[in-house]
Formats: structure tokens, sequence, C-alpha cells
């Protein structure tokens, strides 16, 4: 019930996202109309012209629907386990929250620390996959999405809040951090802001259902049910502490067994 709850809370703020996104497409898909009707009055509609104009629209119409896609893959449960890749997970849910994050001036990094490479991406969820192939967790993969969307809902709200409470706020930058890396067995995923933190004397109940503050406005109900589905769902852990600009939550998810024995580096 409480995972419903959660889920129905997070789908309101999904369709919010889903309007901002499709505002752009959709006035671009007024202007080539408007403009195939002025080409129309002044004799210039050609098949060439109505070729290009078409190709425009259905690149606006593909966005569109990728969109929704997007959102019914991210409410489609995950019936079984499976294995699945962790930074993968990450980028499908930056995908959908990007431009809402830009349109409150929030800035993301990503950097996954594999073991040939590192990666770091920043403002693009367009991430290349981890060639070294052991990012892969073993669990449910909507399920994990949901936990990501929740904290960084949350680091978005607290950075928001920051930007309120001080008198110059539009000029402060909000940063949400986010790495995975491998170390020993598990997968650690760290999510940072710069949010000003959570109070010393809520932080060991955060986690509690039905309880919310200022800086994690809400049903009460995400964090709970983001640790259940870790500790419970993913046999993982997860845990929150302060950094020197704001809050950072911790993610520890045990490998796939198939990539516990991991390559020797070249």
């Amino acid at each position: 019930m409480l995972l419903q709850q959660s889920k129905l809370a997070a789908m309101g703020e999904m369709m919010g996202m889903i309007a901002h996104q499709w505002r752009q497409p959709l006035n671009g898909l007024g202007l080539i109309i408007q403009d195939m009707m002025d080409a129309s009055e002044f004799d210039e509609l050609d098949k060439t012209y109505v070729a290009k104009s078409m190709a425009d629209a259905m690149e606006q119409i593909r966005f569109m629907t990728k969109t929704t896609t997007d959102f019914r893959d991210f409410y489609r449960p995950s019936k079984v386990k499976q294995s699945f890749d962790i930074f993968e997970t990450v980028r499908d849910v930056l995908s959908i929250i990007q431009f809402q994050l830009k349109s409150q001036s929030i800035k993301f990094r990503v950097q996954c620390t594999c073991l040939r490479e590192t990666i770091v991406v920043e403002n693009d969820p367009a991430m290349p996959n981890c060639i070294d192939g052991l990012m892969n967790v073993y669990g449910y993969p909507n399920e994990l999405k949901h936990v990501f969307m929740n904290i960084i809902n949350n680091a978005r709200d607290a950075i928001v809040n920051k930007k309120k409470d001080n008198p110059l706020g539009h000029h402060v930058e909000g940063l949400i951090s986010i790495s995975i890396s491998p170390e020993g067995n598990n997968i650690v995923i760290k999510i940072s802001d710069n949010g000003g933190g959570i109070e010393e004397s809520e932080m060991d109940k955060i986690f509690d259902p039905y309880y919310t503050t200022k800086k994690l406005a809400g049903t009460g109900i995400g964090l709970y049910i983001s640790k259940l589905i870790v500790v419970s769902n993913m046999n993982g852990r997860i845990y929150a502490e302060n950094n020197e600009y704001g809050a950072t939550f911790t993610i520890e998810l045990a490998k796939e067994p198939a990539v516990l024995k991991e390559p020797a580096s070249s």
C-alpha cells in the first residue's frame, strides 16, 4: 500500500516533467504548421518543402513518443529479478528528469569508475556504458529507478528551498553529483547535492514512514519506501550523511554473481 502511495506521488511529479518536456516540441509542431500555411499562401508549398516539414514534424513526434515510452517503462513493475546495469539505470532516470532540473538551474554530474576507465558526464544523460561490464547487479531495475528518482527529487527540493531562503538565491548554482564505483564485492552509488544538508537531529528519522522535513517535503514515504526496496528487495544498504555543501545518500548493492570474478587489468 505504501509503495503504491509512493508511486502515485512520484507519478504526479512525472506528469509535471512530461508536460515540461512536451512544451518545446508542441511549440515546434505549431511553428511547422504555421510555416506550411504561410508557404501555401505564398505558393511555396512544393514537394521538397512538404518533405522537409514532415521530417521536422516527425522528429518532434518521435521525441514525444520516447517520453511516453520512458514514462510507461518507469512504472512497469519488475516482476522477476534480473541482471541489470546500474549506470544504465541512472541514465534512464536522468533522461526523464533532466529538463525539470535545467528549468530550475540545477546541473548534474555523473562519474562512473570502471576497472579500466573513469567516465564523467555533465548535464547529458546520453552516457556510454562501462566497457568493463562490471556495473551489473541482480534485482529489480524499475524499483531501483524509483529509489533514484526519490533521492534526486529530494536533492532538487533541498536546492530549490535553499535558493528561496537565500536573498541571492537566483545566483546559487544547484548541483547534483552521482558517483558509481565498484568497491570489493559491492557497487556503491552516491547521490550528493549542495542543498544545505539535513539537520543532525533529523538524520535518524528521515527513513521513517510519514516523516517530513522542510527540505524533504512531500508525503514522507518516499525515503521509507526507498529503504525498503534497497534493503528488503535488493539485499543492500542505504544511508545518508551531510557533506560540505549538502547531503549525500549512499546505496551499496552486491555485484551480480557473474561479475564478481573481475577480469584482470591489462
